[in-house]
């Protein structure tokens, strides 16, 4: 919670609930074959929850990743998981590679996916982030010179308030123009023009 003098990142100070501080969340980078290990703590504060008519417990939810082996944790409150209270934590886990009794080869889970709360309007409020999971293979195809996380691209429509769901901008990778006498900035990524780069 950003707290009462909230956080400006479309040129309006506004309330919002950010993973470790950040809007979007860390990216999470990983490769195929490799197990995830996320220790969420929830310190949301009770007002900034009330806000939105919201309580003050919190998931994670892993969008697009099956839970198969982990039903329990998938983040969905009071369906797949009981919700984070306040002041408690849940660890998540997951494993980057094949689902048990796929046959090898049919499914893996390299591509670009994100992470989100599932409770109330937090995920509209900040609570989201970029979930990378690059292929794992010995003779990968260079296809693109630039293959950099950093190029990682996340929208987010942006409301009011969080009580007012008016959509005031659009946040590309947490920063936005709420008009153009804003004082914010875009985000900017820099490629060469000789050079194929994957976004």
């Amino acid at each position: 919670y950003s707290g009462d003098s909230g956080t400006i990142l479309d040129g309006r100070r506004r309330p919002v609930i950010a993973y470790n501080g950040m809007i979007p969340g860390p990216p999470i980078v990983i490769c195929e074959g490799d197990e995830v290990v996320v220790n969420l703590e929830n310190n949301i504060n009770k007002t900034m929850a009330n806000i939105d008519g919201s309580d003050s417990t919190t998931t994670l939810h892993f969008h697009g990743i099956r839970e198969i082996e982990r039903p329990w944790s998938d983040g969905v409150p009071h369906v797949t998981q009981c919700p984070i209270p306040p002041g408690g934590n849940f660890t998540y886990r997951f494993h980057a590679r094949h689902y048990p009794a796929a046959p090898q080869g049919t499914y893996d889970q390299a591509g670009t996916y994100w992470y989100h709360s599932h409770v109330g309007d937090q995920r509209t409020n900040g609570a989201y982030g970029a979930l990378i999971i690059r292929p794992n293979k010995t003779e990968q195809e260079e296809e693109y010179q630039n293959q950099d996380s950093k190029n990682t691209i996340i929208l987010q429509e942006w409301y009011k308030s969080p009580a007012d769901k008016t959509i005031q901008s659009l946040l590309v990778n947490g920063h936005g123009r709420i008009d153009n006498g804003s004082t914010s900035t875009y985000m900017e990524f820099d490629v060469d023009f000789d050079t194929k780069s994957l976004f």
